[in-house]
């Protein structure tokens, strides 16, 4: 009896063990910030910013056999061009295998979103405010 649950309590421990290696790491989602660097290496590109988020500290990457690595390069690009802040979200289960550091593999990227120069801008979604006035005192014109 007692090896019996020697062996019980060994199997599930392994099998505990096992399942916390297999589980894939959260994916990480940066903070608005600003590209410090674009570069490419051995045909990947690499992306460096401002604020890169514990985990992921040497940076991202992405392959251009990605899904959607043309439009992603071209935001990434714009943004550095217009020196604007994006977002990334990585691929938590995929890290670049050409650093001993951890490189995160770029997921998803995201302009800020950016209200329209010399306006009121509301947060609750509506049009800015100068907008639905004039919208407002033209229906009111056409009653």
């Amino acid at each position: 009896m007692k090896k019996l649950t020697t062996l019980m309590i060994g199997t599930a421990a392994l099998t505990l063990s096992g399942m916390a290696i297999a589980a894939p790491a959260s994916p990480i989602t940066t903070e608005y910030s600003k590209i410090k660097s674009i570069d490419n290496y051995a045909g990947d590109t690499t992306v460096f910013l401002e604020k890169n988020p514990a985990g992921c500290e040497q940076g991202f990457w992405m392959r251009p056999t990605q899904a959607g690595f043309e439009g992603k390069l071209k935001m990434l690009e714009n943004a550095a061009h217009q020196n604007s802040r994006i977002r990334i979200v990585e691929d938590g289960a995929d890290l670049w295998k050409q650093l001993e550091e951890r490189n995160c593999r770029l997921d998803t990227v995201m302009a800020e979103p950016v209200a329209n120069i010399g306006t009121k801008a509301d947060t609750d979604g509506e049009p800015p405010i100068d907008v639905r006035k004039e919208r407002e005192d033209e229906a009111k014109r056409e009653q």
